[in-house]
């Protein structure tokens, strides 16, 4: 082997024989282009360059070379007015000892790639338990939490208008702890049904700005108690798209539902739609406190401990910002959050182009 180089280490000149074994064309290249990836614990040449120069020799090199096997050379470096002149003559015991070490480090690659797939067949099975140990739970809890909602609302239809007795406020906080039991519930059977991969999708043509007004109309009750105005903001060019209505609305909603909880008094919700490029954006924006970047980064991540404290102290466990994802991901698309503390947030998601229902020419 005979290389020439300059002191930055890239390869001036390089006999035939260095070339062939190597496989490629080495002039102007680095030196680092012909090492063996991984044979040395330094990754500066010039570093490595110096170490050759001032150790004794000779050194050893190992290089990759064009068949994929690994060769060693005993190599002698000499220093020159403008870098340095490389002689090398191969190793057989260096180039077997390496190869030892790559046969043995292959198998245990081969060791944990299948520990890895015994742990992933495991991991499988008991997310497939978890799911059905949800659903079953769901649905056991489901009848006693809609028994205890019907009985608060015959109660309640019979208490006169402006009663506000100790017990009137206990039942209606009666009232409203199921009425939040229930949407937990019923996260934990989408959760269970989305995970199992037996969510199905009712694809059709579905009109915006009627989407987004239904949407209004299920947070209207909710703003008005809080005293917050809803704004829907429909892009021009978005007339209709092929999609889930009822999954579509249930993620606009629940994103709806958040912002408000989430909004100061008095303040505003708006409801967006855009398209920019080649993709379509939903969003929901708020002037709340915003959400810290820790939070940010895991919003979307089911019991990550990410849910938002609500107005009341309670601690969101975050599971309808998880369901929104899988709803957009079954879409084609995908979810974002855009926040900064102090100035509130936006929430939403992409959808493909594709999905886009083109104008009918006149």
């Amino acid at each position: 082997m005979m290389l020439i180089l300059n002191r930055e280490g890239i390869i001036s000149y390089t006999n035939r024989y260095t070339e062939t074994i190597a496989g490629i064309p080495l002039s102007g290249k680095h030196l680092s282009t012909l090492l063996l990836h991984g044979s040395t614990r330094d990754t500066d040449t010039r570093s490595i360059l110096d170490q050759w120069r001032t150790g004794s020799p000779p050194h050893l090199m190992n290089i990759r070379t064009a068949d994929g096997k690994p060769l060693s050379f005993q190599i002698h470096i000499y220093n020159t007015q403008n870098g340095h002149i490389i002689f090398g003559q191969r190793d057989s015991a260096g180039s077997e000892v390496l190869i030892r070490e790559i046969l043995a480090l292959n198998q245990e690659l081969t060791t944990m790639t299948r520990e890895l797939n015994q742990n992933n067949s495991e991991q499988a099975r008991l997310n497939e338990m978890k799911n059905q140990f949800l659903g079953m739970a769901s649905h056991d809890l489901r009848n006693p939490v809609t028994i205890i909602m019907i009985s608060s609302d015959l109660l309640l239809d019979g208490v006169p208008d402006g009663e506000d007795s100790d017990e009137t406020k206990m039942l209606r906080r009666i009232r409203t702890a199921a009425a939040r039991m229930s949407q937990v519930i019923n996260d934990f059977l989408d959760v269970s049904i989305i995970e199992s991969g037996q969510l199905r999708m009712n694809i059709q043509q579905v009109d915006i700005p009627d989407l987004l007004w239904d949407v209004q109309q299920n947070l209207y009750p909710a703003a008005k108690k809080r005293n917050i105005a809803l704004e829907t903001i429909t892009d021009p060019d978005l007339v209709s798209l092929r999609i889930d209505r009822g999954k579509i609305e249930q993620v606009l909603t629940n994103l709806g539902s958040n912002a408000i909880e989430h909004s100061p008094s008095g303040g505003t919700v708006i409801i967006r739609s855009l398209r920019i490029q080649e993709e379509i954006r939903f969003q929901v924006e708020d002037r709340g406190v915003g959400i810290p970047p820790e939070i940010q980064k895991k919003l979307f991540s089911p019991f990550s401990g990410s849910g938002r404290t609500k107005r009341d102290g309670e601690r969101s466990i975050g599971l309808g910002l998880t369901i929104s994802r899988k709803i957009v991901e079954a879409h084609g698309g995908k979810m974002y959050v855009e926040s900064a503390l102090g100035t509130g947030s936006t929430i939403g998601f992409t959808l493909p182009d594709s999905v886009l229902v083109p104008d009918k020419p006149e």
